[in-house]
């Protein structure tokens, strides 16, 4: 008996003492013992970092970074792509400032001088920025066989990828992109993103596998997006969006029919805007993609 109140007695006497004494406010202890509890951004709360999607941020203070090429103890929770922005003091703010004076060769390039934790949507420059070594100018002109179009949907509050994956779809596609974020929220179902952009696989295996691997994918050339979706009954497959089984899902499938986007059932239900039926141009777009993103 005494084993099993001895570890309460350690938890809520502190807080019996600080609730009480003068010289211990309360608000002070809850701060502290608040870290103790789980959470999943734990790690980077405890740093006073900010969970943020860092594909679309900029951190002055710097990322999270990974080790060998996986992040095997990760800051933040939601996803690769999901990372822990370490905070920018007055130290670090004050430095940015003065380094700053000295980034005219990347300003003149239409470049950004940052961390080069940051993702870049081109290639990092040396000798272009002031600063330590580790800020470098990205320069979006600058990418191996050139620029690659594609742009990445930032997550709403009815459309987030799922896992690591990132939404890379081209500037084209983006309206299509609106229209499912649009109707998500207009019939209150919440979009789950498992695939979008694909670079054709070489195997025929891979290749004959599924509407994903086909040739002339809108895949390929980002023109389409693999989705499920999350009901307030619960989880809805492929099947179960195209068909339109709920009153919410069939809202959601009458929406995009409405809009001129065209479905078809995989493992995913695949929404595309039908580029493919111009195969001059699908060919051109995926010969301008094919090596640079």
């Amino acid at each position: 008996m005494l084993k099993l109140i001895s570890p309460l007695l350690l938890f809520f006497a502190p807080a019996c003492l600080a609730r009480f004494s003068p010289f211990v406010p309360f608000d002070s202890w809850l701060r502290r013992w608040s870290k103790l509890i789980a959470h999943p951004d734990q790690r980077c709360l405890n740093v006073d970092g900010e969970c943020l999607y860092w594909p679309t941020s900029r951190c002055a203070g710097g990322w999270e970074e990974k080790h060998n090429g996986i992040r095997t103890l990760p800051f933040c929770h939601g996803g690769g792509h999901r990372r822990c922005c370490f905070p920018c003091d007055t130290q670090c703010m004050a430095n940015e400032q003065l380094w700053s004076r000295e980034d005219i060769a990347c300003n003149n390039a239409r470049g950004r001088c940052q961390n080069t934790t940051n993702f870049c949507n081109g290639i990092y420059a040396t000798g272009m920025c002031g600063g330590p070594f580790d800020r470098q100018c990205c320069d979006p002109k600058i990418s191996p066989g050139g620029i690659c179009p594609l742009v990445t949907y930032e997550p709403t509050d009815h459309l987030i990828a799922v896992g690591d994956e990132e939404m890379r779809v081209h500037p084209d596609f983006v309206p299509a992109m609106n229209v499912i974020n649009k109707a998500a929220g207009d019939c209150g179902v919440k979009v789950l993103v498992g695939f979008t952009f694909r670079k054709p696989r070489k195997s025929k295996s891979d290749v004959m596998r599924s509407f994903v691997y086909k040739y002339y994918s809108n895949y390929f050339v980002g023109h389409a997006v693999g989705i499920f979706l999350n009901t307030t009954r619960g989880f809805c497959p492929h099947w179960c969006s195209y068909n339109g089984y709920w009153p919410d899902t069939k809202c959601f499938s009458d929406s995009l029919i409405a809009a001129g986007l065209n479905r078809e059932t995989n493992f995913y239900l695949d929404v595309h805007d039908g580029f493919n039926r111009n195969v001059t141009a699908w060919k051109k777009l995926s010969r301008e993609i094919r090596d640079v993103c």
